[in-house]
């Protein structure tokens, strides 16, 4: 759900960059850009959120793997 909050983020940032430029609105074009940007930033801070996660969960993994083996044995 994230990601498509940050591509509509980005999408509707590029929408107000495209408008400024049209009209002439330096300021839509720079609040455009800023509203891009961010979601820009958010969809990378999600994904390394992901990786993060991921990780988390294979240490577990392993940790449980080698708890098991041990009092298994």
């Amino acid at each position: 759900m994230d990601k498509l909050a940050n591509a509509k983020e980005q999408l509707h940032g590029k929408g107000q960059q495209l408008a400024g430029k049209l009209t002439g609105d330096r300021a839509k074009e720079g609040a455009g850009k800023t509203e891009e940007l961010i979601g820009k930033a958010k969809e990378k801070a999600a994904d390394a959120k992901e990786q993060v996660k991921g990780a988390v969960d294979e240490v577990k993994r392993q940790v449980q793997q080698k708890q098991s083996g041990t009092t298994g044995g």
